[in-house]
């Protein structure tokens, strides 16, 4: 008798007997677990629950006397890994015991309360992976019979030649102050520019909107990247973001003498002397600079960021620290997130760096992380690391 067999037969029992609830013995793979929630699902007044013990794939089952719509889902490992993917939050760990600290933590940086919140009143109706999964499908189609997506994806497009691609994130430039212009949600900016019939006039948060309850998803870049990135679009739209980045050099060039850094993709960056950065007018010259952007053929489609670059702890993890920033003219907001930006730092330490930033100790729970579905520690914060074991 192989394992579902036995636990199926193990529901079986269960449901004959007045116990309130049972935690089946085996750890179960997804494809086992499924066959026994359904197995579940067809017996009256009971129903089953996935169970985490150490934030491995492998989960084991409970049963419970009941109507599971009456029941409120308990967040699990999977939970937090959707809202993890699907948000952009670095938590370093899916452990349900830690996530409202590190929620908590990260707030000033990525908003993740609001977000958190969202996540959670959501999650109570709706199944998020049978929900991606259907909206993945439907939205796919909607735009793939559009047709001037169609025209779009079979035209034959020019990539710019002149591209510069010097690096910015290097030791070289820290102190140094930048002036950086990128398009908006990329992908989805040169689609609603070639296509507008597609969307409009929507926003991309409005377009999903219409096919779903789920504002979290809807608010979701992953998501917006993954059904962008999937549509046989991609290389076009690399093609299209370059030649608009051009057009704006072309436009800023004759008005600004800008050193240019990098000239790629989706953004343009360049070097502002220190002359220029202490003019008296410095700050009206970058309100006309984005005026004169933003009254081109393209619209409100641009950042404009004016930043300088500094590391931190002598390691290769930056600081974008903003001077102007067209997310927050006239620096009206105050939160954390439009003052500064962390680049080139892993996921898994941003929660460390973060508190580094702020001059705040670091919490024991910030330490963990899973290794092949394994909870693990590291033994120092990542700015106290030593290879003197000794020590």
């Amino acid at each position: 008798m192989d394992e579902i067999t036995h636990l199926i037969e193990l529901v079986d029992q269960f449901a004959k007997t007045q116990d309130d609830n049972l935690l089946l013995p085996f750890e179960l793979t997804a494809k086992q677990r499924a066959a026994i929630h359904i197995h579940v699902g067809n017996i009256p007044g009971i129903y089953s629950e996935s169970i985490s013990i150490n934030t491995s794939k492998l989960k084991l089952i409970k049963l419970h006397r009941g109507d599971a719509k009456n029941i409120p889902h308990i967040i699990d490992t999977d939970d937090i890994d959707i809202f993890t993917i699907y948000s952009g939050i670095p938590i370093p760990c899916p452990h349900p015991k830690y996530i409202n600290s590190y929620i908590e933590t990260l707030d000033p940086l990525y908003n993740s309360i609001r977000h958190w919140d969202l996540y959670k009143k959501e999650y109570q109706t709706i199944n998020f992976r049978s929900e991606i999964k259907k909206l993945e499908k439907t939205i796919k189609e909607d735009i793939k019979k559009n047709e001037s997506f169609v025209r779009l994806t079979i035209h034959r497009h020019t990539m710019p030649t002149n591209l510069v691609n010097d690096k910015l994130y290097t030791y070289d430039n820290l102190g140094k102050v930048f002036i950086s212009i990128d398009i908006k949600q990329a992908n989805f900016s040169v689609l609603n520019y070639k296509c507008p019939t597609l969307f409009n006039g929507l926003s991309w948060q409005e377009y999903v909107g219409k096919h779903t309850k789920s504002q979290f998803i809807a608010e979701s870049k992953f998501f917006r990247e993954l059904i962008l990135g999937s549509i046989g679009f991609q290389k076009v739209s690399n093609i299209i973001q370059a030649q608009i980045i051009e057009s704006i050099h072309s436009i800023v060039k004759p008005h600004f003498d800008f050193k240019i850094v990098s000239k790629k993709g989706d953004e343009v960056v360049y070097e502002i002397t220190p002359e220029l950065l202490s003019d008296p007018t410095f700050e009206s010259k970058i309100n006309d600079l984005y005026a004169l952007i933003s009254s081109q053929q393209f619209g409100k489609m641009f950042h404009l960021q004016v930043f300088k670059l500094e590391n931190m702890e002598k390691k290769a993890f930056y600081v974008k620290k903003f001077i102007w920033n067209s997310n927050n003219i006239g620096s009206i907001h105050k939160e954390l997130r439009y003052h500064i930006e962390f680049k080139c730092i892993p996921k898994k330490f941003i929660i460390q760096a973060l508190h580094k930033y702020l001059n705040q100790p670091i919490k024991n729970e910030e330490l963990y992380f899973v290794d092949d579905g394994v909870l693990a520690k590291y033994e120092y914060p990542i700015f106290e690391y030593s290879l003197d074991i000794g020590q």
